[in-house]
């Protein structure tokens, strides 16, 4: 419900990361967006969520440098599927990127990603993240999922306004356009 009241995907985003956490005892949470650059591939928003003062440094350091095109990583698993994802030992997943050519520690063992579906396809990734070793809990999974498609919903009204708004604009500048040339001749 506070989701729904936010005014851009990223506060809803922080609010939802949030909740998840608090209620899953998954210690740290992320959204990942569409590149402006490039929207087939997703990369940080910056948003992350905590829990405990810990701030999984090495993994947001990481993550900053990471791109995830359609089917790479679990974000992009989860934007070519339009599915939830689960790595019950994500460092020794082939697919999580990041542990790939790092010689430190990321400090997490499990990791899932859920979609924020919208109108044109997945237009956020929610992440979370755990120190534990996290066996995949099909109904948590289904129960996040939720989340995700309620997101997916403020995307779309964000969208939406934003369409409107330029519509508006728009239409502002065809009168003011009009008006000089009625007065011009």
């Amino acid at each position: 419900r506070t989701a729904n009241e936010a005014d851009s995907l990223e506060q809803a985003g922080k609010l939802a990361l949030r909740a998840v956490c608090e209620l899953t005892g998954w210690p740290a949470g992320h959204l990942c967006v569409p590149d402006p650059a490039d929207p087939t591939v997703f990369v940080t928003s910056g948003v992350w969520v905590t829990r405990d003062g810990d701030d999984f440094e090495t993994l947001r350091r990481v993550t900053a440098a990471t791109r995830f095109p359609p089917g790479v990583g679990i974000v992009g698993m989860v934007v070519k599927t339009g599915a939830p994802a689960w790595m019950a030992d994500a460092l020794h997943d082939p697919n999580f990127v990041r542990a790939r050519d790092l010689t430190g520690d990321l400090g997490i063992a499990s990791a899932i990603g859920l979609p924020v579906p919208g109108r044109a396809g997945v237009t956020a990734v929610l992440e979370f993240f755990s120190r534990r070793h996290m066996p995949l809990d099909p109904e948590l999974l289904r129960v996040m999922g939720t989340i995700g498609d309620e997101l997916g919903r403020v995307a779309d009204r964000v969208q939406a306004r934003r369409e409107v708004e330029a519509g508006a604009h728009r239409l502002e500048q065809i009168i003011e356009t009009s008006a000089e040339a009625f007065v011009a001749s």
